[in-house]
């Protein structure tokens, strides 16, 4: 067995961090060529809502805002069919770029199966844009790829948005969820203060 290590010294330049042209170009082929098919991947990682962690958070978070914990559980299922192959974490800081310029990802920790709005979804900083504007043009940059391929995607454009609002507050969730017992109170308000403000602009929106 070989393993092959590479120095990649540049970080992902933080003015690229918003729906950068080669990071989604990045995941889409990703995507793209792996639609409908399984890898070899021995141990994908399973995309899920984990009922017993939900229940726990919920008594973190207000209680004016855990009416959406049964509204999102019900909206968050079609991320979870598993369409393509997904990287599962390309956050701003899971890329790096080589001498020559490429971009390049890595952690690929949580690779499984499921919706493209989750990776896409992930490559938000924070809890994305506030009028929704990062949110379109990340969705609007993505199916233009599908659509130079001749390839229909299975949702318009208006659907992804709102499928990358969805899997941002579901993944927001099940981080809260799974490390509230190690994160310190600053960045557990921080995460319950994004996900109220979120989930109560997506509750106005539906």
């Amino acid at each position: 067995m070989w393993v092959v290590l590479e120095d990649i010294p540049q970080a992902f330049p933080k003015e690229r961090w918003y729906a950068d042209r080669e990071q989604v170009t990045i995941l889409f082929h990703l995507h793209f060529n792996s639609w409908n098919r399984k890898l070899n991947i021995k141990h994908p990682y399973e995309y899920h809502w984990n009922e017993i962690f939900m229940h726990t958070v919920e008594s973190l978070l207000p209680e004016k805002i855990t009416t959406i914990i049964p509204v999102l559980h019900e909206q968050v299922k079609p991320l979870f069919m598993p369409l393509c192959c997904l990287s599962g974490d390309p956050n701003p800081t899971n890329w790096a770029m080589r001498e020559n310029g490429d971009l390049v990802l890595f952690d690929f920790e949580q690779i499984g199966y499921g919706h493209p709005a989750i990776d896409l979804a992930i490559t938000m900083p924070g809890f994305g844009s506030v009028d929704g504007s990062l949110e379109k043009e990340i969705a609007q940059r993505y199916l233009s790829l599908w659509e130079k391929k001749g390839v229909d995607f299975p949702n318009t454009a208006a659907e992804l948005e709102k499928q990358i609002v969805l899997a941002k507050l579901w993944i927001s969730l099940d981080f809260l969820a799974n490390h509230y017992k190690t994160l310190n109170e600053n960045v557990i308000a921080y995460f319950i203060r994004g996900f109220s403000e979120k989930a109560e602009d997506f509750l106005r929106s539906i």
